[in-house]
């Protein structure tokens, strides 16, 4: 029973055949001129025994051979032994091959035909040397291998055996064991080479695997990493998240001396809101705000978080007072536009925000806490003047600790 081959595996003998037959037709130009130099000095030998149109006429032959597997390996790197088609260029691989050893065959014996005994002994010196110097080019591809040796051989025995003399006989005993030595030896190196090609390729499926795992692995750790920054419910930043931001951009407006904003949002009477059209309403309330807080930002270092609850925060780096509510209008703006209704607001019949906002150039004498605090505080006056409106609070003019008696209810 042939032996079933897993997906990887088959696709390892895919890619061990693709390389045998590119190595193969590779080093095929290298042993081109070393042909056509064995096949002139044979002829020139031969040239004594036989007609000089038989000698020319298997010269032009091997020539011919030898321009047709050119031809083959040119052909074969402008498919670049493509999957589909190497079951062809192996087959191509074999018959041209094959045609060369038939020629050397049949060749040898013609040049050797009433030639003297050493004069044939000098032919199969020439012809053990072609055989040999073919395994390493040859011993890739096995099948080409065979039939290139026994094409050669089949024919020189048969005649040496046939002529019957002691010498020819001994000659085609040695020539055979010698061929036969060839063979195996031809096998031992395509085993050898089939099991390092398949070690490498396995290796680098094995290599590709990990780097495939490792990917995923760092892919799923971004993933987890983004999901640890984000609030679950409006996919704003979370406020552990916000707070390592602001650390990092006041350590640098304390380096550049650029001026950070802070702008603190929240959703005027949510409470009522909630008691009013249900919790799943108050959660979609809360996105809606969310997303058109965040697509109010433009640049990559603005970020929106979730402060907690119905309370948003953003964080606007390199950025001015008047710039602060520059945003602080748009936010405002595109929430109005959402048109949420909420008949029990004494504000609006529909959902609103107040905002405060705080803008400060980052000093190591000033705690960073303050530029929260009055922002905040900044909100709660929005609050207390009706909400629906934005207000502004230098850390100037903020006493610390913080105006108290704020109302949470708000």
């Amino acid at each position: 029973m042939a032996e079933v081959l897993l997906p990887k595996q088959a696709d390892i003998q895919r890619r061990i055949l693709k390389e045998r037959l590119r190595l193969v037709y590779e080093q095929t130009p290298r042993s081109i001129p070393l042909t056509l130099v064995a096949v002139t000095v044979m002829a020139f030998l031969g040239s004594r025994n036989i007609p000089p149109w038989a000698v020319a006429l298997w010269w032009l032959g091997m020539a011919g051979l030898a321009m047709l597997r050119y031809g083959a390996v040119r052909s074969f790197r402008r498919t670049r032994g493509n999957d589909e088609s190497q079951r062809y260029w192996s087959r191509i691989s074999f018959y041209i091959v094959l045609a060369a050893g038939v020629g050397w065959g049949l060749g040898s014996v013609l040049l050797a035909y009433e030639a003297t005994i050493e004069y044939q002994l000098l032919l199969l010196m020439i012809l053990a040397g072609i055989a040999g110097g073919a395994l390493p080019f040859l011993s890739v591809h096995l099948p080409s291998f065979i039939g290139f040796v026994l094409a050669i051989t089949v024919p020189n025995v048969t005649w040496l055996l046939w002529q019957g003399g002691r010498i020819e006989v001994i000659s085609g005993m040695l020539l055979t064991v010698y061929m036969a030595a060839l063979l195996y030896n031809a096998h031992r190196v395509s085993t050898l080479m089939n099991e390092t090609l398949n070690l490498r390729f396995q290796n680098e499926a094995m290599a590709q695997s990990l780097m495939h795992e490792k990917d995923e692995l760092q892919e799923l750790n971004r993933e987890l990493e983004r999901l640890s920054h984000i609030d679950g419910l409006t996919q704003l930043a979370n406020r552990r998240y916000f707070d390592a931001r602001f650390q990092e951009q006041w350590q640098r407006g304390i380096r550049e001396q650029a001026s950070i904003a802070v702008l603190m949002l929240d959703i005027d009477e949510f409470k009522k809101y909630n008691d009013a059209y249900g919790h799943t309403a108050g959660d979609t309330c809360l996105q809606r705000v969310a997303n058109a807080i965040n697509v109010t930002l433009m640049r990559p270092s603005d970020l929106a978080a979730r402060y907690g609850g119905e309370e948003f925060v953003v964080l606007l780096a390199n950025t001015r007072m008047d710039g602060a509510i520059n945003v602080a209008d748009e936010i405002l703006r595109r929430v109005r536009d959402l048109n949420i209704s909420h008949e029990t607001s004494s504000v609006a019949d529909t959902v609103t925000i107040s905002i405060g906002v705080s803008a400060v150039v980052p000093d190591r004498d000033i705690p960073r806490a303050y530029l929260i605090e009055a922002a905040d505080l900044a909100l709660y006056k929005s609050k207390h003047a009706g909400r629906n409106r934005i207000t502004t609070q230098s850390i100037d003019e903020q006493s610390y600790p913080r105006l108290l008696g704020t109302d949470d209810a708000c």
